[in-house]
């Protein structure tokens, strides 16, 4: 039975060239037609003698999944693609340009578990954790005809409960016979899963880390986020200052307003209080509306107000109206049409 050359040149590769009696350098020839030349046949592979061109393809096929829809932004600067998995399973993934940056959100599971209230993904039942080569695959559609210079994780998914996967994909990602894109511009955003921010910190020092915070009061984050009546606000705080600490890095706090919700002068102290010996970035989030949700988006007054405060203290703040929102493509938007 044949298998997917791009599952198999990331997970086992190495294996089937000894198998084959063929050296190890042949990986980076593979990887280099997969992933950078784009490579649709085993005879577009040039370099490769012809006996090994006949038994990779006697042992595997070469096919990405299935892209079923493409939704554009009417400026172009947003691009959101459906693909269909082998096993029949759908995904979103996004690309954005912001001046001069080039953006793919990378979905890592195929629903997600964590059931948060504003975003949409928590309304598909999870099926799995996506592999390596499917989550490759999503660059690999975009980098065809665009330009990608950054990476998030912050499709689909919760990407701690998928760090295996995605340390494969990220191997891909960074090197020279793959996507040659720089760790320092791959960030792993995540609802705070501290095991999760601390092992980043230990085995990916270079790689970014986004938390969504959300809430400084434990009983509100936790009715955002159910998962944090696991992970309580200073058990996670404590994994955001070991991460700064051993990388020397900065972190990243991604905080969805919501009016009447989170929005309060007090939120803003107490969102100081919480963060102030934590080098860190605050991205201001207007919330992104989902069909069938009770949140509302804060006005531009209630926004500034919040900002306002939180340029008193130490941390770089941002607001960040996030793109493609009007195709349901913007933060917590994954998924709403599925």
């Amino acid at each position: 039975m044949k298998n997917n050359i791009y599952k198999g040149a990331i997970d086992y590769i190495e294996k089937k060239l000894e198998d084959y009696n063929e050296k190890p350098f042949r990986k980076d020839q593979i990887w280099l037609w997969l992933f950078k030349k784009d490579a649709t046949s085993f005879d577009e592979m040039t370099d490769l003698p012809k006996k090994l061109k006949e038994k990779l393809e006697s042992d595997f096929y070469i096919k990405l999944p299935k892209l079923i829809k493409t939704i554009k932004s009417e400026d172009d600067k947003t691009i959101k693609l459906a693909l269909r998995m082998e096993d029949r399973a759908i995904i979103e993934t996004v690309w954005m340009k912001e001046q001069n940056r080039h953006t793919v959100c990378i979905s890592c599971q195929a629903g997600c578990k964590l059931g948060c209230r504003f975003c949409a993904t928590a309304r598909i039942k999870f099926k799995r954790n996506l592999e390596a080569y499917e989550m490759i695959s999503q660059l690999l559609y975009f980098k065809r005809s665009n330009l990608i210079d950054r990476v998030v994780f912050m499709g689909m998914g919760e990407p701690m409960f998928n760090l295996t996967e995605i340390e494969k994909a990220i191997e891909v990602i960074t090197s020279d016979y793959g996507l040659t894109i720089s760790p320092k511009r791959i960030t792993i955003s995540t609802s705070g899963i501290p095991h999760g921010i601390v092992y980043i910190a230990d085995k990916m020092p270079k790689i970014g880390v986004a938390i969504s915070l959300n809430s400084v009061s434990e009983k509100t984050r936790t009715e955002l986020m159910p998962i944090a009546r696991k992970y309580p606000i200073r058990e996670l705080l404590n994994a955001a200052k070991y991460y700064t600490d051993k990388t020397g890095r900065k972190i990243t706090f991604e905080y969805v307003l919501i009016s009447g919700v989170n929005d309060s002068r007090d939120d803003a102290r107490h969102l100081l209080e919480l963060t102030r010996e934590i080098p860190c970035k605050i991205n201001i989030i207007p919330y992104n509306p989902i069909p069938s949700a009770r949140y509302k988006k804060p006005d531009s007054f209630e926004i500034d107000k919040f900002r306002t405060y939180l340029m008193s203290g130490k941390a770089t703040i941002t607001v960040r109206f996030s793109k493609g929102s009007e195709i349901l493509a913007g933060c917590g938007q994954l998924g709403a049409e599925l």
